[in-house]
């Protein structure tokens, strides 16, 4: 187990989305989470561009 830890490190480096024990094994080496969290970012920026917009719609509806 010792050896594959070795060798995934080495083969993956200072990766933040891989990390390797004895106890598990997570390994997202092709940026998988760095593009969800920019996805994320995008989407919410998005609606936040859209915030002051929804609250006038509501406040016609309540008046």
């Amino acid at each position: 187990m010792a050896r594959k830890i070795r060798k995934f490190r080495r083969q993956y480096g200072e990766s933040r989305e891989a990390d390797f024990c004895p106890d598990w094994c997570k390994g997202h080496y092709d940026g998988h989470g760095e593009r969800t969290h920019a996805a994320f970012d995008a989407r919410l920026r998005a609606l936040r561009r859209q915030q002051p917009a929804m609250a006038e719609v509501q406040g016609e509806h309540t008046s």
